[in-house]
């Protein structure tokens, strides 16, 4: 027999995209945010920065996206821009995910990464 209070909770929802601040040049650290994500119980969240070809000026909700490689070893909030970066534009994806289902969402990319 279930009772409604057993029901599985809702699957992860971006309220609010993730974003980077910082200034984007070789050396400089930029810092990631999560964003906001509804789903109870709260929603484990993950982060991985990307490097991207091209700036692009969405927020996208896929797990990969064209023209961007993860950063081996990036999975922190805070990012250190180093020399392959430079002429690249950096993206942090955060992924949330909880029993009902996984969800990724994309920051807008940094400005091209300076030297």
């Amino acid at each position: 027999r279930e009772y409604a209070w057993m029901q599985a909770p809702a699957a992860p929802r971006s309220v609010v995209a993730p974003t980077i601040t910082g200034t984007a040049k070789v050396g400089r650290v930029l810092t990631g945010a999560r964003g906001s994500w509804s789903g109870v119980p709260s929603a484990i969240t993950s982060a991985q920065w990307y490097r991207c070809t091209s700036a692009g000026t969405t927020t996208p909700t896929s797990a990969n996206l064209t023209g961007c490689s993860a950063i081996s070893g990036a999975t922190k909030a805070t990012y250190k821009a180093v020399t392959a970066d430079k002429g690249k534009y950096l993206r942090l994806r955060v992924k949330a995910q909880n029993e009902s289902g996984t969800v990724y969402r994309w920051s807008k990319a940094t400005v091209k990464i300076a030297p």
